[in-house]
Formats: C-alpha cells, sequence, structure tokens
C-alpha cells in the first residue's frame, strides 16, 4: 500500500454526529478536520462498535466538521502494522498524546467480550480452551461480574480473539451505563 497515492478526501467517511452509521467491519480508521487532515488514527475489528463509545469521542465530537473515514482491512493480521504505517506517515497529533481518563470523562468500564467472541463464532468453553482461562471466569467477564482483570489475562482474550484490548472494554459515563 504506497501511501503516496492514497487521496483521503475519497475515502468513504461520516460525520461524527453520525458514528452510528458506520459499517461492521474491521478497518483502519482516521478522524479528519475540515480539511481532511488526520488528527486521529487507529484500528478496530468492527469500527462501528469502536466509535459507540471510544475513549477520544468526548475530546472530538465538539470539534466543527470532524468525520471518520476508513479503509477495510480484511486480514486482521494486517491491522497492527498497517495502523502503525499510516501513524508513521501522516503523524496525527492525538496519536501522541496520552488521554487521561478523570472521573468527568470515565465512570464504568464494561467488557464486551460477548460481542468480540461471537464475531469469530466462537463458544465460551471454546474461548477458554484456547486462552486457558477458566470457563467460569470467561462467564463472570461477560457477565460483567468482574471488577479487575490480570494484564495477563487481556493479553490472552486478545492473542486468542486476534483483537486490541480497546476492542474488549468500552468506558461509559455512569448515566450511560445506567441506560445500557
Amino acid at each position: 500500500m504506497n501511501l503516496a497515492t492514497i487521496d483521503i478526501s475519497t475515502l468513504p467517511s461520516v460525520a461524527i454526529a453520525d458514528r452510528n452509521t458506520l459499517p461492521n467491519v474491521s478497518a483502519i480508521y482516521l478522524v479528519l478536520d475540515t480539511y481532511k487532515t488526520p488528527l486521529y488514527i487507529g484500528k478496530s475489528i468492527d469500527i462501528r462498535q469502536r466509535w459507540n463509545t471510544h475513549h477520544r469521542l468526548s475530546q472530538l465530537k465538539d470539534i466543527p466538521g470532524v468525520t471518520i473515514a476508513w479503509i477495510d482491512i480484511h486480514d486482521l493480521t494486517l491491522l497492527d502494522s498497517i495502523e502503525n504505517t499510516f501513524i508513521d506517515w501522516f503523524k496525527p497529533p492525538l496519536n501522541g498524546e496520552k488521554f487521561r481518563f478523570s472521573s468527568s470523562t470515565v465512570r464504568q468500564v464494561k467488557f464486551v467480550l460477548k460481542e468480540v467472541r461471537k464475531t469469530k463464532g466462537w463458544s465460551q468453553e471454546y474461548l477458554a480452551q484456547k486462552t486457558g482461562i477458566s470457563l467460569s471466569y470467561i462467564q463472570k467477564i461477560e457477565q460483567n461480574k468482574v471488577v479487575q482483570i490480570a494484564l495477563d489475562y487481556l493479553d490472552k482474550l486478545c492473542h486468542a480473539l486476534d483483537c486490541d484490548i480497546s476492542d474488549l472494554l468500552i468506558f461509559t459515563k455512569e448515566n450511560d451505563h445506567q441506560s445500557a
């Protein structure tokens, strides 16, 4: 993929306010300003799900003219390398900035393991076997009965499901969680 030949203004895109119309596809996404300059670049196995509660949403939704453009990536094994290539090429400012979670931005963390597992067509039992994590613990994660989870478990889940940690978690404000 030659990035010098990509015209990002011709990529499919939606206004950030219309993010619920994003397709359920694995993709590299680019958050663009009104001049079609990338502000942020990321990857996801399901961009619609990712942008429903993206950690940058509160930071970006009030900027006029912001859109989310994307490129479908069918080979999930390429997501990481393509994302890194895009970030290195475009150098979007928000990819270098640490996002600080505060009590005003995030009140709840919800695991969406079940949704990600089902996109693979896997049973809980199969995921337990593949990760070495007990079936009962996977069930607790999927029922959001786990208050904290060890990083090595998250790593095992992400490795097995070929996804990013951000694909397994949704950050919500307290009132968003109550309405869900």
